[in-house]
């Protein structure tokens, strides 16, 4: 896929596909499982701070955090349909 120029995929097609290759290759899923991990839990953090900062209960803390890991596989979903 690499052409020596600049791609003109988004980096949210890239990292996808990146991930999509970490299911086949183990060379690429361990050293992503590092990242991935720091990257859910960033997202975790900021989903929670978000979350009490709008006054919801422990309850509707864990909704939101399950929302926002439903919502950003969907997003991964909707990337692999449109590559």
């Amino acid at each position: 896929m690499y052409s020596g120029r600049r791609s003109k995929l988004p980096s949210s097609s890239a990292v996808t596909q990146v991930l999509l290759a970490a299911r086949w290759d183990r060379a690429p899923a361990l050293a992503l499982r590092p990242v991935a991990s720091q990257a859910e839990t960033a997202i975790d953090q900021f989903t929670a701070q978000l979350s009490r900062g709008a006054g919801l209960t422990q309850e509707g803390l864990e909704a939101n955090l399950l929302h926002a890991r439903i919502l950003i596989l969907s997003l991964r979903g909707i990337t692999l349909e449109l590559m």
